[in-house]
């Protein structure tokens, strides 16, 4: 086996690890964090989103504050 046959899903050449790691559902985002946040901006008080983002940041496993 090669790298490249690594970096191979479904018939499709990622350029890099991270990238097919990603594709293949291995590594987390913060995905589900930006959708909580978006959701509490429409009906959420700005004291309300600032708490909420306080206690995401430091309870939460979030890769990317």
């Amino acid at each position: 086996m090669s790298f490249d046959y690594l970096k191979n899903v479904s018939s499709v050449m990622h350029p890099t690890f991270q990238l097919t790691y990603k594709n293949l559902g291995l590594l987390e985002d913060d995905k589900e964090w930006e959708e909580v946040l978006c959701k509490a901006m429409t009906n959420a008080t700005s004291p309300q989103i600032r708490n909420l983002f306080i206690s995401v940041i430091f309870f939460c496993d979030v890769a990317d504050p």
